[in-house]
């Protein structure tokens, strides 16, 4: 596939920022353990995130998974708190 071809998708250029995104988050991390705030760096662990949305955009499937992810860790947060509590 050709850069022509490859950038002539949205989801591709998508997916293109969010490889740039990582590299420079990875690579300022190394540059700087001390945590200087030059730049927020939680602005480009956010673009990891978003590929949730290409992953819910390409089928029911994917979607259907994910709501039962969330519906059974909403349901099962209370007694996780619970039980670190009593321990």
């Amino acid at each position: 596939m050709n850069p022509k071809n490859y950038f002539g998708d949205r989801w591709n250029v998508f997916d293109f920022l969010i490889v740039v995104g990582s590299f420079i988050d990875i690579i300022y991390g190394k540059l700087s353990p001390g945590g200087s705030n030059l730049i927020s760096i939680n602005f480009f662990r956010l673009f990891r995130v978003m590929r949730l949305v290409k992953l819910l955009s390409r089928g029911e499937g994917i979607r259907t998974l994910l709501w039962t992810f969330m519906k059974s860790f909403q349901v099962s947060l209370f007694p996780d708190l619970l039980t670190i509590i009593k321990n």
